[in-house]
C-alpha cells in the first residue's frame, strides 16, 4: 500500500484534510513499525537517534492535538450539536464530552511521560558511534542512501 499525503502547514481549516492527516499519521507509524523490524532499516546509531528524536517531538505535539479535539467536543456539546442515542450517556452529550476530555487528558499525560523518556533515550543515543573506525572510515558500514528515497509522504 502506498499513501501520499501532502503536508501543508498553516493552510485553512479543512475537516477532510484533518481526517487525512490523522489517518496518515497512523499509517506512517505502521510503516515505521514494518520497516524497523528489519535490521537494514537503520544504517547507523545516528539513524536510531533521529528516529527517537522524531518520536519525542511527536509525543510533545500530541497533547496539544488531544486538547484541541477535546475543546471541539466541548464546544459542540455546549452548542447542542451532539446527540447520544444509546449507552450509559444516552441523552447526555455534555457528559460524553466531559468523559472524553478526562480520557484525552489522561492520554496527554502519558504522551508527556513518553516525551520525557524519549528525550532521555535520545540523549543517550547521542553518545553512540559505529564501532570499527579504520583511518577515519567506518568498517562494514554501508554507504548512506539519500534520505527520503523510500515511498512515503511528501511535504509541501
Amino acid at each position: 500500500m502506498t499513501v501520499t499525503i501532502s503536508i501543508t502547514i498553516g493552510g485553512p481549516p479543512d475537516p477532510g484534510y484533518v481526517l487525512e492527516l490523522a489517518e496518515g499519521l497512523a499509517e506512517i507509524v505502521r510503516a515505521l513499525n514494518l520497516q524497523t523490524r528489519h535490521h537494514e532499516a537503520l544504517e547507523s546509531p545516528e539513524d536510531a537517534g533521529v528516529v527517537v528524536s522524531a518520536l519525542a517531538t511527536m509525543a510533545h505535539r500530541l497533547p496539544q492535538l488531544l486538547d484541541q479535539v477535546g475543546h471541539w467536543l466541548d464546544a459542540e456539546a455546549q452548542a447542542g450539536h451532539l446527540e447520544v442515542t444509546s449507552g450509559k450517556f444516552a441523552g447526555r452529550p455534555g457528559a460524553v464530552a466531559n468523559a472524553v476530555r478526562i480520557l484525552l487528558d489522561a492520554a496527554a499525560g502519558r504522551f508527556r511521560e513518553a516525551e520525557t523518556a524519549l528525550e532521555a533515550a535520545h540523549q543517550v543515543t547521542a553518545a553512540l558511534a559505529p564501532a570499527g573506525n579504520d583511518e577515519g572510515g567506518i568498517i562494514g558500514m554501508r554507504p548512506k542512501a539519500p534520505r527520503g528515497t523510500g515511498p512515503g509522504p511528501t511535504v509541501g
